[in-house]
């Protein structure tokens, strides 16, 4: 539970300061394998089989996922006639087709192919491969928002004990910086904890935040205020979450 609840923190954090580098768009659209007999259709680097070649996976399934690396350059991994997932890298090449190479020493080529050739594919076969929706992803069992400012208390009020036993291995000039700090933890902990409260989150929250803080940060008081660390990371989302 505390590791969903440390990866929702770290994810909001980091998703309004990260942006994609590249533009997957540009493949979206129907591909196909003359080759091999298979197909699907690609948005936003995913892509539902519309035909198959293997009993191993079926029309509407996801078959594979791609993310884009630099121009007309992919990474990902797709399903191969097993049924299981293998990593790949695609090139979009002049002529348009995507060149896959794959794990088990592969290569193949992967066509995209216009409107009136993806119907006489998909009605092909008496069992007429007709293209389906892709399933309905499971939803998403986020935490509550309660339940986070909780954790987050926890976290926040466990750091702050945790750098106050540690004082002695730091300079004195350090000490007083640290001190700050763990009022500053301190207080944003009684802050979130009110609030977790009020708006009906479970006080459990506040018990796997301290014990996040136990396991996870400790002693090592250092990365606190290391640039980059996951636990900085951690306490500057707890933090953001007071503002």
């Amino acid at each position: 539970m505390w590791n969903k609840l440390f990866q929702f923190v770290i994810f909001s954090f980091l998703a309004t300061s990260i942006a994609s580098a590249n533009d997957i768009s540009q493949l979206d659209g129907d591909w196909y394998s003359f080759k091999w007999k298979y197909g699907y259709s690609l948005s936003s680097g995913k892509g539902v089989a519309f035909a198959t070649n293997s009993p191993n996976f079926k029309v509407g399934q996801e078959i594979i996922r791609l993310s884009s690396v630099g121009k007309n350059s992919f990474v990902g991994e797709n399903i191969y006639k097993d049924g299981k997932f293998y990593k790949v890298k695609a090139t979009l090449q002049p002529d348009g087709k995507l060149l896959f190479e794959g794990e088990k020493n592969v290569k193949w080529e992967m066509e995209k192919i216009d409107p009136e050739t993806y119907s006489s594919i998909v009605n092909s076969k008496p069992e007429k491969q007709a293209k389906s929706k892709p399933e309905k992803p499971a939803p998403k069992n986020d935490p509550k928002p309660a339940d986070v400012d909780l954790f987050c208390s926890g976290m926040l009020t466990r750091t702050s004990g945790l750098i106050n036993d540690n004082l002695g291995q730091f300079s004195d000039g350090d000490k007083r910086v640290l001190v700050q700090l763990s009022e500053h933890l301190s207080n944003n902990g009684m802050l979130l904890m009110q609030k977790g409260v009020v708006n009906g989150g479970d006080l459990e929250n506040s018990n796997i935040g301290m014990r996040f803080a136990n396991e996870k940060i400790g002693n090592d008081i250092s990365s606190l205020v290391r640039d980059g660390s996951d636990k900085k990371n951690a306490i500057m989302g707890c933090l953001k979450r007071n503002q």
